[in-house]
């Protein structure tokens, strides 16, 4: 995971699965420093990051659960548009998962999983696994503005593979930029 910048050495661990959800390589350690910079280059500039969003932005009715491989409407963080790989990122500071604690600004885990779901809605098959998601935070994500999610599938000849590239924009700023790999269950 890199948070725009450079990417230097530092813990995390990755592990590569094979389409029988099992690893098939042995784990690789990296890590990742993030250098003093950053959280200014995150920061809002609209207001102090610690004052609270007065009201979260909330676009209208969620996609259908099933189109972003989840079985509950609340786990559902995108709701739709008239374009079809344009999302909006729906925010509800009261769920467990992904609100934690009080925030003023979106959650990574919930940018992270708007990037996973947006992938999701360029695959018809409902049992597609993640495989592989790289991201790159440019800023933070207020929860009283709108954030337009943009998804660009990739040609992938000759594999069963999907990928994608995930743009998060919020007043015309890249918030995120993920690229996400999908690969459907192995045939029976």
């Amino acid at each position: 995971m890199h948070r725009g910048g450079h990417a230097r050495p530092a813990t995390g661990r990755r592990q590569d699965a094979g389409p029988d959800h099992r690893t098939r390589t042995p784990p690789r350690h990296s890590h990742h420093h993030i250098h003093q910079p950053l959280p200014h280059r995150l920061q809002p500039t609209a207001r102090t990051p610690r004052r609270p969003a007065p009201h979260p932005h909330t676009p209208g009715p969620p996609l259908p659960p099933a189109h972003v491989a989840r079985t509950h409407t609340r786990d559902v963080v995108l709701s739709p548009t008239p374009t079809p790989t344009t999302h909006l990122l729906r925010t509800d500071p009261t769920h467990p998962g992904l609100f934690d604690h009080p925030l003023d600004h979106a959650p990574g885990m919930l940018l992270l999983e708007a990037a996973r779901q947006a992938a999701h809605t360029t695959t018809t098959h409902p049992r597609t696994t993640l495989t592989a998601l790289h991201c790159t935070f440019h800023h933070y994500a207020e929860l009283d503005t709108p954030c337009t999610i943009h998804t660009h599938p990739h040609p992938t000849p000759n594999t069963t593979h999907t990928h994608c590239t995930i743009t998060a924009t919020q007043n015309n700023q890249p918030v995120i930029t993920a690229t996400v790999q999908l690969q459907p269950p192995p045939h029976h």
